[in-house]
């Protein structure tokens, strides 16, 4: 039988099965059926993937527009992944501040608790 994946999933043989973009078809033994994650889909036996063209670029601007293409978004990669670094940076040393103010304020009223009991 032929069933399409949405997530990674170890099969009953302690195989990892990997899914690539929207799901991946796998062939396996009917065996199984009973045994597959809730997010598996059987296919119909006649299911054909889909094949991705890839064209070559047939003159040089062609080339230029496709290596300009991917220059930007190399770089719009490149400049979200800092954005997040600096963001989880921020936010980590947001959490420090909030963690090291919690603590003096425990500490304080510890402090007052002993004071007020003497």
């Amino acid at each position: 039988m032929k069933v399409k994946l949405v997530r990674n999933w170890f099969n009953p043989k302690g195989h990892r099965m990997r899914v690539t973009g929207k799901g991946t078809v796998y062939d396996m033994p009917d065996e199984w059926k009973d045994k597959l994650p809730s997010t598996a889909v059987i296919v119909e036996e006649d299911f054909v993937e889909p094949s991705v063209d890839i064209s070559e670029p047939e003159t040089f601007s062609e080339l230029n527009k496709l290596q300009e293409l991917k220059r930007d978004t190399a770089e719009a990669i490149a400049e979200d992944t800092h954005n997040t670094l600096e963001a989880s940076k921020k936010e980590q040393a947001k959490r420090n501040r909030q963690a090291g103010a919690k603590r003096a304020r425990e500490a304080r009223l510890a402090k007052d608790k002993e004071n007020k009991h003497v």
